[in-house]
């Protein structure tokens, strides 16, 4: 089941969760793969509208929090599911071969232009990634 999470300062209430939401400060996961506290060429997901102005070439540079979870063996009856049956998402979907190990894909255009392994055993890392700009004046949204 999808859920929507969102950093939340006291007091908590659903209004505040709203404007949360609204600012684009949230994210949302599975339940067992998290991607949070994003920072995009230096500006953190939800200020500012989430967007960057890109010089042609630039670097840009992200970093995240980052957890899944994984069983140490494969269920290779879930993970040769065709991609139109239930479960359509699961973290399983992605373990790469008979690894502990996701990667985390910056996709940019429907492309992957960076990625990373992380150890799926659920415990929170912090990854940082980077991409080449391939505009020449450009936005990003977070």
């Amino acid at each position: 089941m999808g859920r929507t999470y969102a950093p939340l300062s006291a007091p908590v209430s659903y209004g505040s969760w709203v404007d949360a939401l609204k600012a684009g400060r949230s994210y949302v996961s599975d339940g067992k793969t998290h991607l949070m506290n994003f920072v995009v060429g230096g500006l953190p997901v939800g200020e500012k509208n989430s967007e960057l102005r890109l010089p042609t070439g630039s670097k840009v540079a992200i970093s995240l929090m980052a957890a899944a979870y994984l069983p140490e063996h494969p269920n290779k009856p879930l993970r040769d599911l065709p991609y139109d049956q239930k479960p359509y998402w699961d973290v399983e979907r992605a373990r790469v071969g008979d690894s502990r190990e996701v990667a985390v894909e910056i996709i940019v255009n429907g492309k992957a232009v960076s990625s990373q392994k992380l150890l799926a055993d659920g415990k929170p890392r912090e990854m940082k990634l980077r991409f080449p700009s391939r505009t020449a004046v450009g936005w990003l949204r977070a």
